[in-house]
């Protein structure tokens, strides 16, 4: 992390998934091939309730929270489960708030007939000048509610939580997302695909920027217009056992 990087805010409250897309990030090399460092935001913003992403995603850049960081590039992600118990109609993104309210009784009776779940990511970058980019990726997958946390996985914050990720087995694997080594994670990582193709959006970011904007203005903007930024070294990742930038190549999801 270096004073000369360019910061690329994520409008978020969630500790974990920008512990997430900074682990992404760190994949991507976003820091030491552009120069561009994922930083934290936690405005807050109001939502519209609707099952389309993409709908959803393209209000949400609407909203006058962010009429004073326009003239920068940020990026907001949105997260929604579906169940085929419910007939793929919900609870959409409001799926943590729903979770919370079932016993552990009230989640078997109701994934009992029928475990099939998606989880759906949405991206939505701003484009200074332009209309914001907007990505979708869905995983398809089932309900286990027998998964554990991988002691491994204690240093991923998104894998080691009592959250959806404990009881999501995506197609094709057989284990949950908590319980998957961080190289088999990645294999059916939900954000990944889309965040991905954002990084490639990058060298433009940088080039912008290093044409004539001051990194220091677009940091005056980000601390005026926000109560917080948050940032964390990426270098911490470096420590792995296993270097997931090797082990994905030739993975063609991710080429």
């Amino acid at each position: 992390m270096s004073e000369d990087s360019i910061p690329l805010p994520l409008i978020t409250s969630s500790s974990r998934k920008f512990d997430h897309l900074r682990y992404l990030s760190y994949l991507n090399n976003l820091e030491e091939e552009h120069g561009v460092e994922l930083v934290r935001v936690p405005l807050e913003y109001k939502e519209i309730q609707s099952d389309d992403m993409e709908l959803l995603l393209s209000e949400a850049m609407k909203r006058s929270a962010f009429d004073d960081i326009r003239d920068t590039f940020f990026l907001i992600e949105q997260t929604s489960v579906f169940f085929d118990a419910m007939d793929g109609e919900g609870p959409g993104q409001y799926f943590k708030k729903w979770w919370n309210t079932k016993s552990e009784e009230d989640l078997k009776l109701k994934f009992s007939q029928s475990e099939g779940a998606t989880i759906e990511s949405g991206l939505a970058l701003n484009i200074p000048g332009h209309d914001p980019l907007i990505l979708t990726n869905k995983q398809e997958g089932k309900i286990n509610l027998d998964g554990q946390i991988r002691e491994e996985n204690e240093r991923f914050s998104w894998l080691s939580a009592d959250d959806f990720n404990l009881y999501f087995m995506p197609n094709g694997a057989n284990k949950v997302y908590n319980e998957m080594p961080i190289t088999d994670f990645l294999k059916y990582d939900f954000r990944r695909p889309i965040f991905d193709q954002v990084c490639q959006r990058m060298g433009e970011y940088a080039a912008i920027v290093n044409s004539g904007v001051s990194k220091k203005q677009i940091n005056a903007t980000l601390e005026s217009a926000t109560r917080d930024i948050v940032r964390k070294d990426t270098k911490e990742f470096d420590s792995e056992t296993e270097d997931p930038k090797q082990s994905q190549i030739g993975d063609s999801r991710f080429s």
